[in-house]
């Protein structure tokens, strides 16, 4: 925790059957498709020249498109893990899944250990870009007409009074708390103190 990671650094890898199992998949879909592409394209044209017909051709189209499909929707899942679908189709998998970091910043928060088993919806990890702070407000209900998107804002550290920053309103909330009678709303700090958290 309170490293700094560049974009695309290795954040942890990750082992899984599930993700070997993805490959094959790819694997056995992209030797079907290459093989229902060339009988479609044979067809085609037997059919253009009334040699073949027209319930084959239909057929084999059906066939070429379903697994047209198949072969997108896997090979998209494949490169949002950053795996190289091309690679995949040679047959050479990959053993291990790298979780790359997608912005620049510090990691805040570990939520997992080395060997731990990970679901898909587990955060392993907060990273947090220094260079993009913003405040948020919590205003009172009755003051909301005053603010208005563009608006410059000054605000001060709690504990440095005397030293003032300035932010410029970017979102207002659309809904009240019930409880403190607020909407929280958005700034873009104009000038980045190292300080921030």
């Amino acid at each position: 925790m309170g490293d700094f990671v560049s974009a695309g650094s290795v954040l942890c890898t990750v082992e899984s059957n599930d993700f070997i199992v993805l490959q094959q998949d790819f694997a056995t879909v992209s030797n079907r498709f290459n093989e229902a592409k060339k009988t479609y394209e044979r067809l085609q044209t037997l059919y253009r020249d009334s040699i073949a017909a027209r319930k084959d051709f239909i057929a084999a189209e059906s066939t070429y498109n379903s697994l047209l499909a198949q072969y997108n929707g896997i090979k998209h899942r494949l490169s949002l893990l950053n795996v190289d679908p091309a690679q995949v189709e040679k047959g050479d998998f990959y053993r291990i899944l790298e979780v790359r970091s997608p912005i620049d910043g510090y990691i805040t928060q570990v939520n997992s250990m080395i060997g731990e088993y990970v679901t898909p919806e587990k955060m392993l990890m907060t990273l947090v870009n220094a260079n993009q702070f913003y405040l948020q407000l919590e205003v009172y209900e009755k003051d909301i007409a005053q603010l208005a998107v563009g608006q410059n804002i000054r605000f001060y550290n709690p504990g440095n009074p005397s030293e003032k920053f300035s932010a410029k309103l970017t979102r207002t909330g659309k809904s009240i708390d019930p409880e403190k009678k607020t909407i929280v709303c958005t700034a873009q700090i104009e000038s980045i103190n190292s300080g921030f958290v």
